[in-house]
């Protein structure tokens, strides 16, 4: 993998930064469970993946694909087991809900939003029952959606779906977080990261680290920074390798 200075050399835009908010649950005041599922093994062949297609752009028809990738990412994420804390089941449900209207409402402006609004997958081209092994999400920091655009994508039907209780501590939570990361950013222009996930089945085989180091170097945006946040501490140690650097820790 290459060293942070040698991708820092080509442009500014490698001056890539991270906002790790470490167990930001704990702001609430909320249990954090970070158990999260064992691996199974899978045949060769499936454990196989394309590396001639490094990453591609979502195609509209892959957006399940896309939303179940990231609920179960996230089914164990700090700030979603605070929210949801029913059973895993109705967790996943609930995200995958989530996840589906979000990526609605990107795909919706991202063809006009002159490369500011990006989401990108990485394809398994083998016969499986896995489609989309990686996915992940740039958009620039200055964007956000009015109100007619939440009507637009369904997103006030949230409260009724799971409770204004739970919607508030969500924006709360997505609130706090974004003015810390205003704060790292001081006023700089930056594309954020946001919702990157590789399929359980393919974690731990380098396969996250070459599809985003694919995005970061080929991205319509690359000549700007890119900032990220996490809850989890492993996921710092991850970001690092590609050349990310922890400008703020909040515990």
């Amino acid at each position: 993998m290459p060293d942070s200075n040698r991708r820092n050399g080509n442009s500014a835009g490698r001056a890539l930064e991270v906002a790790a908010l470490v167990g930001a649950s704990l702001f609430y005041g909320y249990h954090i469970n970070t158990k999260w599922q064992e691996r199974k093994e899978l045949a060769d062949l499936i454990l196989t993946v394309d590396n001639e297609c490094k990453a591609q752009r979502l195609p509209r028809s892959l957006r399940n694909n896309a939303t179940e990738i990231l609920a179960e990412s996230f089914l164990h994420s700090p700030a979603y087991t605070s929210i949801f804390r029913e059973s895993e089941e109705e967790r996943r449900k609930a995200l995958n809900w989530l996840f589906a209207k979000n990526i609605d409402a990107l795909q919706s402006k991202a063809d006009e939003s002159n490369g500011d609004i990006q989401l990108w997958c990485k394809l398994n081209k083998f016969e499986t029952s896995i489609d989309m092994v990686a996915f992940t999400m740039l958009v620039h920091c200055e964007h956000d959606f009015t109100t007619w655009e939440y009507i637009q994508n369904g997103f006030l039907l949230a409260p009724f779906r799971f409770g204004m209780s739970k919607i508030r501590i969500m924006f709360q939570v997505d609130e706090w977080i974004k003015e810390r990361e205003k704060q790292v950013r001081n006023g700089r222009e930056c594309m954020i990261l946001n919702r990157m996930a590789v399929h359980r089945d393919y974690q731990g085989k380098g396969i996250g680290s070459s599809f985003l180091q694919y995005v970061l170097e080929n991205n319509p945006r690359k000549d700007l920074p890119c900032q990220l946040s996490t809850q989890e501490p492993r996921n710092v140690v991850f970001y690092s390798r590609l050349g990310f650097k922890v400008n703020s820790a909040t515990i």
